[in-house]
């Protein structure tokens, strides 16, 4: 069960560093002005601190992308569905449909569904999840690959 864990950690790091770009633009719309205008001995600190932190966010995303698409290569689809259970009580169901083993050409590959459920609460769910539960009265099912394919820039590599 190892592929998981590189899926957690893929997609965790894929949105950690899909920020960065947002980072960016704040730092220099506002943080860069203010500290020119305030604090202008610490500007060029402040600019070399950014410059460092850019070479490590860009290595990480450059990393993200190539452990994706190695992942892609495996995993098919991956999809989750949130169901309402009580009040206050989610289900999270991740399904992911991974090769299992290769086939010999032109044979298709023997496919494993894996299906891992998880209890939560409300509050734990992401904004825009429960911003749709509230406004729609119901939360479709997300395909997970499309979405990182597209964050990452990734071809789809398995439709």
């Amino acid at each position: 069960m190892w592929w998981i864990g590189l899926i957690i950690l893929g997609i965790a790091g894929a949105a950690i560093v899909g920020l960065w770009h947002r980072v960016l633009a704040w730092a220099e719309n506002s943080l860069f002005p203010w500290i020119k205008r305030n604090l202008p001995e610490l500007e060029v600190v402040v600019r070399q601190a950014f410059k460092v932190i850019d070479k490590v966010a860009v290595n990480i995303r450059r990393s993200v992308k190539i452990a994706w698409e190695y992942l892609r290569k495996w995993l098919l689809k991956q999809t989750v569905e949130i169901e309402r259970r009580t009040d206050n009580k989610w289900i999270r169901r991740i399904t992911s449909w991974i090769i299992k083993e290769l086939s010999p050409v032109g044979d298709k590959p023997r496919v494993a569904k894996i299906v891992t459920e998880e209890e939560i609460e409300w509050d734990e769910l992401p904004d825009e999840v429960r911003e749709r539960w509230i406004t729609m009265g119901k939360i479709d099912p997300a395909d997970i690959t499309k979405l990182r394919d597209k964050e990452l820039g990734v071809m789809e590599l398995n439709n």
